[in-house]
Protein backbone atom coordinates (compact mmCIF):
# COMPACT_ATOMS: atom_id res chain seq x y z
CA UNK A 1 0.00 0.00 0.00
CA UNK A 2 1.42 3.22 -0.79
CA UNK A 3 1.14 6.57 1.58
CA UNK A 4 1.81 10.07 1.21
CA UNK A 5 4.13 11.05 3.90
CA UNK A 6 3.18 14.46 5.79
CA UNK A 7 5.01 16.67 8.17
CA UNK A 8 4.16 19.83 9.74
CA UNK A 9 4.21 21.82 13.13
CA UNK A 10 2.18 23.76 15.61
CA UNK A 11 4.37 26.91 15.60
CA UNK A 12 3.94 28.59 18.51
CA UNK A 13 4.58 32.45 19.68
CA UNK A 14 4.67 32.71 23.20
CA UNK A 15 0.81 31.36 23.63
CA UNK A 16 -0.45 31.70 20.31
CA UNK A 17 0.01 29.43 17.60
CA UNK A 18 0.05 29.71 13.79
CA UNK A 19 -2.89 28.68 11.45
CA UNK A 20 -2.82 29.30 7.59
CA UNK A 21 -5.56 29.92 5.29
CA UNK A 22 -5.18 27.72 1.83
CA UNK A 23 -7.17 29.58 -0.58
CA UNK A 24 -7.23 26.45 -2.99
CA UNK A 25 -8.50 23.99 -0.86
CA UNK A 26 -10.60 27.21 1.39
CA UNK A 27 -9.75 26.13 4.70
CA UNK A 28 -7.57 26.98 7.83
CA UNK A 29 -4.90 24.17 8.91
CA UNK A 30 -1.76 24.16 10.37
CA UNK A 31 1.44 24.38 8.01
CA UNK A 32 2.50 21.30 6.34
CA UNK A 33 3.42 19.23 3.50
CA UNK A 34 4.67 16.81 1.68
CA UNK A 35 8.23 15.12 2.77
CA UNK A 36 10.60 14.92 0.28
CA UNK A 37 12.89 12.26 -0.68
CA UNK A 38 16.12 11.45 1.44
CA UNK A 39 14.99 14.32 3.88
CA UNK A 40 13.92 13.50 7.80
CA UNK A 41 10.37 13.77 9.07
CA UNK A 42 11.72 16.53 11.20
CA UNK A 43 13.50 18.86 8.12
CA UNK A 44 10.71 18.13 6.78
CA UNK A 45 8.38 20.16 9.35
CA UNK A 46 10.46 22.99 9.36
CA UNK A 47 11.13 23.44 5.57
CA UNK A 48 7.07 23.18 5.35
CA UNK A 49 6.49 25.72 7.90
CA UNK A 50 8.79 27.71 6.95
CA UNK A 51 7.40 27.96 3.29
CA UNK A 52 3.95 28.47 4.35
CA UNK A 53 4.40 30.77 7.05
CA UNK A 54 8.04 32.79 6.21
CA UNK A 55 9.14 31.51 10.05
CA UNK A 56 11.79 30.06 10.90
CA UNK A 57 11.34 28.01 13.75
CA UNK A 58 12.80 25.33 16.07
CA UNK A 59 11.54 21.86 17.53
CA UNK A 60 10.43 21.99 20.80
CA UNK A 61 8.49 18.22 20.83
CA UNK A 62 6.39 16.44 19.11
CA UNK A 63 2.95 17.05 19.13
CA UNK A 64 1.02 14.38 17.25
CA UNK A 65 0.40 12.21 14.30
CA UNK A 66 -2.63 10.75 12.43
CA UNK A 67 -3.78 9.50 9.00
CA UNK A 68 -6.07 10.93 5.95
CA UNK A 69 -7.68 9.01 4.27
CA UNK A 70 -9.04 10.26 1.32
CA UNK A 71 -10.80 8.98 -1.90
CA UNK A 72 -7.50 8.34 -3.35
CA UNK A 73 -4.18 7.81 -1.44
CA UNK A 74 -3.87 7.72 2.25
CA UNK A 75 -1.57 10.08 4.25
CA UNK A 76 0.19 9.45 7.31
CA UNK A 77 1.09 13.21 9.14
CA UNK A 78 3.50 13.80 11.82
CA UNK A 79 3.56 17.12 13.56
CA UNK A 80 6.12 19.01 16.23
CA UNK A 81 5.23 21.61 18.48
CA UNK A 82 7.79 24.29 17.50
CA UNK A 83 9.37 27.20 18.76
CA UNK A 84 9.14 30.64 16.51
CA UNK A 85 12.96 31.71 16.29
CA UNK A 86 12.57 34.64 13.45
CA UNK A 87 9.35 35.62 12.26
CA UNK A 88 8.90 36.95 8.28
CA UNK A 89 6.31 37.68 5.52
CA UNK A 90 4.47 34.98 3.85
CA UNK A 91 6.22 33.79 0.50
CA UNK A 92 3.58 35.01 -1.99
CA UNK A 93 3.63 31.96 -3.69
CA UNK A 94 -0.35 31.92 -3.72
CA UNK A 95 -0.22 28.07 -1.63
CA UNK A 96 -0.87 30.23 1.46
CA UNK A 97 -2.87 34.30 1.55
CA UNK A 98 -3.48 34.61 5.05
CA UNK A 99 -1.47 33.75 8.54
CA UNK A 100 -3.46 34.14 12.13
CA UNK A 101 -1.80 34.16 15.64
CA UNK A 102 -4.62 32.44 17.60
CA UNK A 103 -4.92 31.60 21.46
CA UNK A 104 -5.41 27.61 21.55
CA UNK A 105 -8.59 28.03 21.70
CA UNK A 106 -9.54 30.54 19.31
CA UNK A 107 -7.53 28.07 17.01
CA UNK A 108 -9.09 24.57 17.65
CA UNK A 109 -12.23 26.02 16.40
CA UNK A 110 -10.72 28.27 13.33
CA UNK A 111 -9.05 24.60 11.95
CA UNK A 112 -11.08 22.60 9.26
CA UNK A 113 -9.74 19.02 10.05
CA UNK A 114 -10.17 17.15 13.09
CA UNK A 115 -7.11 15.93 13.64
CA UNK A 116 -5.49 19.38 13.50
CA UNK A 117 -8.45 20.37 16.23
CA UNK A 118 -7.64 17.52 18.44
CA UNK A 119 -3.73 18.59 18.46
CA UNK A 120 -4.48 22.05 19.37
CA UNK A 121 -6.94 20.83 22.08
CA UNK A 122 -4.17 18.89 23.69
CA UNK A 123 -2.02 22.04 24.10
CA UNK A 124 -5.33 23.77 26.35
CA UNK A 125 -5.23 19.95 28.48
CA UNK A 126 -2.83 20.55 31.74
CA UNK A 127 0.01 19.24 32.02
CA UNK A 128 1.49 16.67 34.71
CA UNK A 129 2.19 12.67 35.22
CA UNK A 130 -1.82 11.92 35.15
CA UNK A 131 -1.91 10.99 32.06
CA UNK A 132 1.21 10.27 29.91
CA UNK A 133 0.28 12.62 26.46
CA UNK A 134 4.28 12.67 25.90
CA UNK A 135 4.83 9.26 25.93
CA UNK A 136 1.14 8.56 23.68
CA UNK A 137 2.03 11.08 20.86
CA UNK A 138 5.81 8.94 20.54
CA UNK A 139 4.40 5.75 20.39
CA UNK A 140 1.87 6.58 17.90
CA UNK A 141 4.42 8.03 15.37
CA UNK A 142 6.05 4.93 15.90
CA UNK A 143 3.04 2.66 14.76
CA UNK A 144 2.79 4.98 11.94
CA UNK A 145 6.40 4.90 10.79
CA UNK A 146 5.75 0.61 11.54
CA UNK A 147 2.84 1.13 9.47
CA UNK A 148 5.08 2.64 6.29
CA UNK A 149 8.30 0.99 7.05
CA UNK A 150 6.19 -3.01 6.60
CA UNK A 151 4.82 -1.97 3.29
CA UNK A 152 1.53 -2.88 4.34
CA UNK A 153 -1.13 -2.92 6.77
CA UNK A 154 -0.38 -4.98 9.96
CA UNK A 155 -3.72 -5.95 11.38
CA UNK A 156 -3.06 -4.86 14.77
CA UNK A 157 -1.89 -1.13 13.72
CA UNK A 158 -5.42 -0.09 13.79
CA UNK A 159 -6.64 -1.47 17.23
CA UNK A 160 -2.90 -0.11 18.94
CA UNK A 161 -3.69 3.36 17.36
CA UNK A 162 -7.35 2.85 19.27
CA UNK A 163 -5.62 2.19 22.06
CA UNK A 164 -3.61 5.27 21.90
CA UNK A 165 -6.66 7.20 21.43
CA UNK A 166 -8.37 5.94 24.63
CA UNK A 167 -4.92 6.08 26.84
CA UNK A 168 -5.35 10.13 25.70
CA UNK A 169 -8.86 10.02 27.49
CA UNK A 170 -8.26 8.15 30.29
CA UNK A 171 -6.89 8.81 33.64
CA UNK A 172 -3.66 8.17 35.54
CA UNK A 173 -3.32 3.79 35.57
CA UNK A 174 -5.86 3.18 33.35
CA UNK A 175 -3.63 5.61 30.75
CA UNK A 176 -0.58 3.50 31.62
CA UNK A 177 -2.31 0.68 30.96
CA UNK A 178 -3.91 1.12 27.87
CA UNK A 179 -0.31 2.72 26.33
CA UNK A 180 1.45 -0.34 27.35
CA UNK A 181 -1.39 -2.86 25.68
CA UNK A 182 -0.58 -0.38 22.13
CA UNK A 183 2.97 -1.06 22.61
CA UNK A 184 2.32 -5.01 23.21
CA UNK A 185 0.25 -4.74 19.73
CA UNK A 186 2.12 -3.10 17.91
CA UNK A 187 5.05 -5.68 18.46
CA UNK A 188 3.03 -7.80 15.85
CA UNK A 189 4.36 -5.15 13.43
CA UNK A 190 8.07 -6.23 13.75
CA UNK A 191 10.48 -7.71 11.10
CA UNK A 192 12.40 -10.76 12.33
CA UNK A 193 15.01 -8.74 13.55
CA UNK A 194 13.56 -6.43 15.34
CA UNK A 195 11.41 -9.00 17.35
CA UNK A 196 15.09 -11.23 18.19
CA UNK A 197 16.34 -7.55 19.63
CA UNK A 198 12.88 -6.92 21.33
CA UNK A 199 13.31 -10.80 22.93
CA UNK A 200 17.29 -9.75 24.35
CA UNK A 201 15.63 -6.56 25.66
CA UNK A 202 12.53 -8.77 27.38
CA UNK A 203 14.84 -11.26 28.72
CA UNK A 204 17.18 -8.85 30.15
CA UNK A 205 14.12 -6.84 32.16
CA UNK A 206 13.04 -10.15 33.36
CA UNK A 207 15.63 -10.94 35.40
CA UNK A 208 14.63 -7.96 37.71
CA UNK A 209 11.33 -9.45 38.19
CA UNK A 210 9.31 -11.95 40.35
CA UNK A 211 11.28 -15.30 40.07
CA UNK A 212 8.20 -17.30 38.30
CA UNK A 213 7.70 -14.59 35.72
CA UNK A 214 11.78 -14.60 35.09
CA UNK A 215 11.19 -18.54 34.86
CA UNK A 216 8.07 -18.23 32.26
CA UNK A 217 9.77 -15.14 30.00
CA UNK A 218 13.19 -17.78 29.33
CA UNK A 219 10.49 -20.61 29.02
CA UNK A 220 8.60 -18.04 25.90
CA UNK A 221 11.83 -16.86 24.78
CA UNK A 222 14.65 -19.02 24.93
CA UNK A 223 18.09 -18.35 23.97
CA UNK A 224 18.74 -18.92 20.36
CA UNK A 225 15.21 -19.69 18.83
CA UNK A 226 13.71 -17.82 16.64
CA UNK A 227 11.29 -15.43 18.59
CA UNK A 228 7.36 -15.32 16.76
CA UNK A 229 5.65 -11.84 17.38
CA UNK A 230 3.19 -13.79 19.30
CA UNK A 231 5.63 -14.97 22.45
CA UNK A 232 7.40 -11.83 22.07
CA UNK A 233 3.90 -10.43 22.47
CA UNK A 234 3.29 -12.70 25.49
CA UNK A 235 6.52 -12.15 27.59
CA UNK A 236 5.73 -8.52 27.03
CA UNK A 237 2.78 -8.88 28.89
CA UNK A 238 4.21 -11.09 31.57
CA UNK A 239 6.67 -8.26 32.04
CA UNK A 240 3.84 -5.75 32.35
CA UNK A 241 2.11 -7.48 34.55
CA UNK A 242 4.59 -7.08 37.49
CA UNK A 243 3.52 -3.28 37.71
CA UNK A 244 -0.19 -3.89 37.54
CA UNK A 245 -2.38 -4.43 41.00
CA UNK A 246 -2.19 -7.85 41.82
CA UNK A 247 -5.93 -9.38 42.20
CA UNK A 248 -7.34 -12.49 41.79
CA UNK A 249 -7.18 -14.28 38.26
CA UNK A 250 -4.06 -11.94 37.70
CA UNK A 251 -1.81 -15.53 37.75
CA UNK A 252 -4.57 -17.96 36.09
CA UNK A 253 -4.20 -14.84 33.16
CA UNK A 254 -0.64 -15.79 32.86
CA UNK A 255 -0.95 -19.44 32.87
CA UNK A 256 -3.56 -19.38 30.28
CA UNK A 257 -1.38 -16.36 28.29
CA UNK A 258 1.43 -18.91 28.45
CA UNK A 259 -1.01 -22.09 27.05
CA UNK A 260 -1.87 -20.39 23.70
CA UNK A 261 1.73 -19.39 23.20
CA UNK A 262 2.82 -22.55 22.92
CA UNK A 263 -0.37 -23.75 21.43
CA UNK A 264 0.63 -21.26 18.38
CA UNK A 265 -2.62 -19.58 19.25
CA UNK A 266 -1.31 -16.53 20.87
CA UNK A 267 -2.25 -13.94 18.26
CA UNK A 268 -5.99 -13.88 18.72
CA UNK A 269 -5.88 -14.19 22.56
CA UNK A 270 -3.29 -11.83 22.42
CA UNK A 271 -5.84 -8.69 20.85
CA UNK A 272 -8.63 -9.74 23.13
CA UNK A 273 -6.77 -9.71 26.27
CA UNK A 274 -5.09 -6.16 25.52
CA UNK A 275 -8.52 -4.93 24.53
CA UNK A 276 -10.28 -5.59 27.38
Amino acid sequence: MEFVRLAGGLLWKEERVAVIHRPRQDDWSLPKGRVDAGESWEEAALREVEEETGCEARIRSFAGAGVYVPRRTPRIALYWNLELVQEGPLAGTGEVDALEWLEPRDAAGRLDEDLERRLVERALAPAGPARPSAEVAAARADLLRALLDSGGAPAAIGPALELLDRAEAADAGDSRRLLEAARRLALFALSGEELALQAQVLRARARGLAAWRSRAVRRILPKGARPSAEAVYVAAQVCDEEREPKGPGRRAWIGLGLIAAFCGAAAGAAVAFALR
